[in-house]
C-alpha cells in the first residue's frame, strides 16, 4: 500500500492509483514484490514508470520469462523429490554441490534459468537456483543483496547460517569456504 491508495501488482506491471514519482518510494516497491516472491524479487533486471492520469504505472523487467521461472520451479521440485529421506543437511549440501557441479560463474548470465538450464549464471541465478530448491524441500532459506553481490541464508536446526555458493565455486572444484557460515 501507499498513503495515496492501493498498489495493484499484475504479472510484470504495478499500478499505484493516485501515485507520482515524486511519492513512491521505489526501494519499498522492490521490497514489496520480493516480500511477495523472494525469487522473482531477485530477478527483477530493470523498472521503468510512467505518470498516467489516475496514478503511476511501473513496469518491471526481469532475468526470466514467466514460462522460463515456472520450468526452473518444476526442475526445482524434481531435485527436491530426488532429495527425500536426507537429512535437512544432507539436501543443503547435495543442492549446494549439484548447482555448482553443473553451473560455472558469467556476470552476464543472470537467474535461475540459466543457473540450471544453461550451466552459466552470476552470483543471482546461484542464489535464486538454491532458494528455489530449499523452498522445494521446505526449507527456511532467504536470498540477500547487495549493490555487488547475493547470497542465501539458510535455517538449519533452528540457526541461521550464510551459504555463498557463488565463491565456493571455484575453477579447480567445489570449496567449502562459505557453506554454512554463522
Amino acid at each position: 500500500r501507499n498513503e495515496k491508495g492501493e498498489i495493484i501488482i499484475m504479472e510484470n506491471d504495478i499500478f499505484i492509483k493516485g501515485g507520482n514519482v515524486y511519492s513512491i518510494n521505489f526501494d519499498k516497491l522492490i521490497s514489496s514484490v520480493k516480500s511477495k516472491n523472494q525469487v522473482i524479487g531477485m530477478c527483477i533486471s530493470s523498472m521503468s514508470s510512467k505518470e498516467e492520469h489516475d496514478g503511476l504505472s511501473v513496469k518491471l523487467t526481469y532475468t526470466v520469462t514467466k514460462s522460463q521461472y515456472e520450468k526452473t520451479v518444476k526442475l526445482s521440485e524434481k531435485i527436491a523429490k530426488k532429495l527425500e529421506g536426507l537429512t535437512d543437511y544432507q539436501k543443503i549440501k547435495a543442492t549446494h554441490d549439484y548447482i555448482i557441479n553443473t553451473c560455472s560463474y558469467n556476470l552476464d548470465k543472470a537467474g535461475p534459468y540459466n543457473a540450471f538450464y544453461r550451466g552459466k549464471t552470476n552470483c543471482t541465478g546461484y542464489t535464486t537456483a538454491f532458494q528455489l530448491v530449499m523452498d522445494a524441500c521446505n526449507i527456511d532459506c532467504l536470498s540477500v543483496s547487495n549493490e555487488f553481490h547475493a547470497w542465501n541464508i539458510v535455517k538449519l536446526d533452528g540457526q541461521w547460517y550464510n551459504i555463498d555458493l557463488t565463491w565456493d565455486d571455484q575453477d579447480d572444484g567445489i570449496i567449502y569456504d562459505y557453506f554454512l557460515k554463522n
